[in-house]
């Protein structure tokens, strides 16, 4: 058969045969036609690479995706929400998400017309309001929350940077949603405080959280006394504003129901005392057995009041801060049976899950957490920083006082903290202070440019009519010496003797300055080894 036609137009030419073609030599434009269709060679093959490589991914199982699109949404709904890209790689993918109500029921109020449009993507599901921006000077008032058409049950409400009216309008435009609440967590901006006790007045049987961030929580309110499934109160108003004219048995009335609580924090909330509560009989006592982590920062007279009612368990971490004047160091104050109840639940469990704050201008005395890579409970205070020279006495008296209660307490490393306004410890401070403190091992001194003269001098101090204190310790660190302020060198000649009878009782072991001295200094260092059996110098010391 003919491979053309007679009439073939191709068949009156005279065709050079291949050998003729290659000898002329290549045409310019084919070659460059050879090497487009080299690179569009090399691009199909790349595409279909790529194409192979995401076949898995686009054929996820639904529930799969819509696992990692929860999660994503999760991880940035904070920030933005440019989680609603990833719903877009293909149409398999933007199906399952429009498919999945559940994804599209937390709408954020920062974006309005990105809320109109989940809570319709929502179809009736419940609903997580919130709003996501930390930090607005001038935060937009949430005028649509109104317009959003829908009766859906909200379940969480989480609001940060809105202010209070902003709050009170959401609130009334949701009124009869929120019967099945289970979390509120609100965080006020701007001048203006949130009264949630006004808009808040339906009943919540579901509520299991409550955040409050500049917010007064009343404790005669709905909001906690028609629910006993809370297991988290964390409260902090700006000031106690007018919680002064509530009874503080309201406060012991909610706690009573909610014996599910796990996180107690309360700063400023608590109403002030009245003669009717300090009668005896008047105030029960409150079980909270699942209590894990209890914080209260208020009034001398009304933390101590709450928590010498309260009954934990031996797990519960507790912290107390007082937020009052230099009056409290009085003698007539509750500070020192407050100090010495909080102190006595360290008694019930490890040493490492108590704190106690009471400063400043209080001490801080701290049975928490060792550092990094230690394995020792840990006891720390700050020495009391006042000016009047009465609340100065007052002071030391309530510390010495604290001797053989926390030297009763099972640690293992002391630590001290003097602030540049610190009183200055007397030799006699020292010797009552460190009385029942047999099993210490290290203590650690943080001077702020002080030598410890008295301390030395306590501890080289023993007879047969004098028990040696801290008989088993093992290692003295001084930090913050500054060595190179003041005639360092003289200072320490004085301390040599005291020094140099304790290095020889045979427990003695370390010697250690966070400060490597200069060369101006360098006699201190001579001195120093010359007398402890070991001087650890800079940063090697945080190992000790």
């Amino acid at each position: 058969m003919s491979p053309h036609c007679p009439s073939c137009r191709c068949m009156k030419h005279d065709l050079s045969p291949p050998e003729t073609l290659s000898q002329q030599g290549t045409v310019p434009a084919v070659k460059i036609l050879d090497d487009r269709i080299k690179c569009l060679v090399n691009e199909l093959c790349q595409l279909r690479r790529q194409r192979n490589t995401l076949q898995p991914i686009s054929r996820l199982p639904p529930e799969v995706l819509l696992r990692i699109f929860v999660d994503v949404r999760k991880a940035t709904e904070r920030l933005s929400p440019q989680w609603i890209k990833l719903t877009h790689v293909c149409s398999f993918w933007r199906d399952v998400a429009l498919s999945s109500a559940i994804l599209w029921n937390s709408p954020d109020l920062l974006y309005p017309e990105l809320a109109e449009e989940t809570v319709r993507r929502s179809r009736g599901t419940t609903l997580r309001i919130m709003h996501s921006k930390k930090k607005v000077f001038n935060p937009p008032r949430l005028l649509g929350i109104s317009s959003l058409e829908t009766s859906a049950p909200i379940t969480s409400i989480d609001l940060t940077g809105v202010e209070g009216r902003d709050i009170a309008i959401l609130l009334n435009a949701r009124h009869g949603q929120l019967s099945q609440l289970r979390e509120i967590a609100v965080e006020v901006t701007g001048a203006t405080e949130a009264q949630l006790h006004n808009v808040l007045t339906d009943d919540y049987p579901c509520l299991q959280s409550i955040q409050l961030r500049r917010c007064h929580l009343e404790w005669t309110s709905a909001l906690v006394n028609t629910t006993t499934c809370l297991h988290t109160i964390d409260v902090h108003s700006p000031h106690r504003g007018i919680l002064g004219r509530k009874p503080f048995s309201s406060v012991l009335t909610v706690l009573q129901l909610q014996t599910r609580l796990v996180h107690l924090d309360l700063e400023l909330t608590l109403p002030s005392l009245r003669g009717e509560d300090l009668e005896n009989g008047s105030s029960p006592t409150i079980s909270l057995p699942k209590l894990k982590h209890l914080r209260i920062h208020d009034l001398l007279r009304e933390t101590h009041h709450l928590f010498t009612r309260l009954r934990l368990s031996p797990s519960c971490c507790v912290t107390v801060s007082i937020a009052q004047s230099e009056d409290d160091y009085s003698a007539s104050s509750p500070l020192l049976p407050l100090t010495e109840s909080v102190l006595a639940h360290a008694h019930t469990f490890s040493p490492s899950t108590l704190a106690m704050l009471l400063g400043p201008p209080f001490m801080l005395v701290c049975v928490g957490t060792p550092r990094a890579g230690e394995k020792r409970p840990l006891l720390s205070f700050r020495w009391p920083s006042v000016i009047h020279p009465q609340s100065q006495r007052a002071a030391h008296a309530l510390l010495i006082s604290l001797g053989p209660v926390i030297g009763a307490l099972p640690v293992s490393e002391l630590s001290i903290t003097f602030d540049h306004s610190s009183s200055r410890i007397t030799y006699g401070d020292w010797r009552q202070l460190l009385v029942g403190f047999e099993g210490l091992r290290s203590v650690r001194l943080e001077t702020r440019g002080r030598l410890p003269v008295h301390f030395l001098q306590v501890l080289a101090d023993y007879d047969e009519n004098t028990p040696r204190l801290l008989p088993h310790m093992q290692n003295l660190v001084l930090t913050d010496l500054e060595l190179g302020k003041y005639n360092a060198l003289h200072a320490i000649q004085g301390i040599l003797p005291a020094l140099t009878r304790r290095c020889q009782d045979g427990v003695f072991r370390a010697l250690c300055f966070s400060e490597v001295p200069g060369e101006a200094n360098e006699g201190i260092r001579t001195l120093m080894e010359g007398v402890a059996p070991l001087v650890v110098w800079g940063g090697d010391v945080e190992k000790w």
